[in-house]
């Protein structure tokens, strides 16, 4: 969002959707379950972090099995 380059107003307005997204939802739903937005928001993270470490191990396993090292001197 930072990197598009949009302007205050646009942000804000994109938060505010987001937390009345956030409120139509769990009206539903039931309050108690709000917690699952920031359980969810972490679990992604570790998810990312997790596919970034394997594909790095991926590709340093091809470059091994090619004879090249990570680093070029």
């Amino acid at each position: 969002m930072h990197s598009l380059r949009l302007s205050h107003r646009i942000r804000w307005l994109f938060g505010g959707a987001y937390v009345l997204g956030i409120i139509w939802v769990y009206r539903e739903r039931g309050f108690d379950h709000i917690d699952e937005v920031l359980r969810i928001s972490i679990a992604d993270y570790v998810l990312v972090v997790i596919l970034a470490l394997i594909l790095e191990l991926g590709i340093l396993i091809y470059n091994l099995c090619r004879g090249q090292t990570r680093f070029r001197d």
